[in-house]
């Protein structure tokens, strides 16, 4: 009461839930939405729920996002699209093609670069796939980089068992985040190599 402090009732759960669900769209990683909660509450100076609450919350938002933009991935999926992401989970010669296409090159070597390149003309149709599908979606950057580290997170048999539409956000993510990379990396040999 000294602080005008108030309970957190029935209908500040249920704003501050609300308010995660908006603060999902901009990133997906469970400790900025917990980070964002806690701030909202202590702005309106409502005390903070029970621990167990607030971590219900955020898997409750972020399985929520990730349903939102599943659903509309599936919608906007070409089967060319689905055949290629499928396939980065298949294995060719012993080794997964997603295990392949995760290694960065170690140097500016002639056949370092040639292999960087191979992965590029991989992931270039994905790649501008995905350019059109999350500018309509409003997936954050911070978000495709979180779904994008969940591929390097998890084994390939974990991602086999994941539903599959969550396994084709999480790879197409991935293919558009590592794109970038080879870019970066292609650049910045081009630079070395000049130089």
């Amino acid at each position: 009461r000294l602080f005008s402090y108030r309970l957190c009732d029935a209908s500040a759960k249920e704003e501050l839930e609300c308010k995660a669900q908006r603060i999902a769209m901009l990133s997906t990683q469970p400790l900025y939405i917990l980070r964002e909660a806690l701030q909202h509450l202590a702005s309106q100076r409502i005390v903070a729920p029970g621990y167990t609450f607030l971590q219900d919350m955020v898997g409750r938002v972020i399985t929520g996002e990730r349903k939102r933009i599943t659903q509309l991935l599936d919608r906007a999926l070409t089967p060319a699209v689905a055949r290629q992401l499928d396939a980065l989970l298949q294995a060719d010669e012993g080794m997964y093609r997603i295990s392949a296409l995760k290694h960065e090159p170690r140097d500016f070597s002639y056949k370092e670069l040639r292999q960087e390149i191979g992965r590029r003309q991989f992931f270039e149709p994905l790649y501008e796939f995905a350019q059109v599908f999350l500018a309509t979606t409003g997936l954050s950057n911070e978000s495709v980089k979180y779904y994008a580290s969940l591929v390097q997170f998890y084994t390939v048999y974990k991602l086999q068992r994941m539903a599959v539409a969550t396994t084709r956000l999480y790879l197409l993510c991935f293919a558009y985040h590592r794109f970038r990379q080879i870019n970066d990396h292609l650049i910045d040999a081009f630079i070395h190599l000049i130089d």
